[in-house]
């Protein structure tokens, strides 16, 4: 989600290796809203990647394997004035599953490495101030040939219980701009700790997300949105509930991120639409969000 993307579905030459990015966002919600606290977005042209995948880095950052999961530290730059400091770790939950990649060879790919980490984290914040918390977390990785085709669209969420509770929920849905699901599929970790990926049946409600109360926070969005979203596999059934009434922790035209509810827990949900990415204005408006810095 740089100006890389805009470039290659252009036709520009450019390098990947000159687009490599660091990006963090930490909130927290105020008085029954999500506020940003702290936001970098940085893209360097020199990074270190181990052939072994055991350790990357760009810039003053790191992400490196443990012996019982990854560490990630972070030192980058604001926006304007100020750095943010970040020491985070993920622990796996369970054993590690052995997850197949998902989509088409000659598309977008999405691999769920890690469904549920315990995490812990250390930030500091740009004015000094230190935030520590314990919580949740996943990892997972993304992949494939560039330009994507145009007017698509994927969703992706989870719902993760605290330690280590077995009704863990992952989903990945994939579709045509205008609701013609391609291709849908959930994760979940069955009794006896089991990780398993299945293909599920999809069926979303509420398309629009522009047709929200007054209560509830206003919406620059132009495409359609599902509020509610039901997946069923031969093994599980589950109903994700967006919820809006607390704000949105990232809201824009091509990318959106935001709370979801499923069973009587909360969890993370995203949608990412790559066409947006190469339309004039939210270009200018990318480069507003992100810096272009030096090692």
């Amino acid at each position: 989600m740089s100006t890389y993307y805009a470039r290659v579905a252009s036709g520009e030459r450019v390098l990947p290796r000159d687009y490599q990015g660091v990006s963090f966002t930490l909130h927290e919600n105020v008085d029954g809203q999500w506020r940003e606290r702290a936001y970098a977005y940085n893209l360097y042209r020199e990074g270190e990647f181990a052939s072994d995948g055991s350790c990357i880095r760009i810039g003053k950052s790191s992400l490196s394997q443990t012996s019982d999961g990854w560490r990630l530290t972070l030192s980058e730059r604001r926006l304007w004035r100020g750095v943010i400091d970040a020491d985070i770790t993920f622990r796996p939950v369970d054993s590690m599953p052995d997850l197949p990649p998902h989509g088409v060879d000659d598309g977008h790919t999405w691999i769920c490495i890690a469904p549920h980490c315990d995490v812990s984290a250390r930030v500091t914040t740009a004015g000094g101030q230190e935030i520590v918390f314990q919580g949740t977390g996943y990892h997972d990785g993304n992949f494939g040939l560039l330009p994507w085709e145009r007017n698509i669209l994927w969703y992706w969420g989870r719902v993760l219980p605290a330690g280590e509770g077995k009704d863990a929920f992952i989903y990945y849905h994939f579709e045509n701009e205008g609701g013609d699901s391609q291709s849908t599929t959930v994760i979940t970790r069955d009794a006896s700790g089991i990780w398993q990926a299945e293909e599920a049946d999809f069926v979303g409600s509420h398309p629009l997300m522009t047709d929200r109360t007054p209560e509830e926070k206003s919406a620059i969005l132009i495409s359609p949105q599902w509020r509610h979203l039901s997946f069923q596999t031969l093994t599980t059934k589950r109903m994700v509930q967006v919820s809006a009434d607390k704000g949105w922790l990232l809201e824009g035209p091509f990318y959106n991120r935001w709370s979801i509810s499923s069973d009587a827990r909360s969890g993370i949900g995203e949608v990412f639409r790559p066409h947006y990415l190469t339309h004039p204005l939210w270009r200018i408006m990318m480069n507003t969000r992100l810096r272009r810095r030096s090692a």
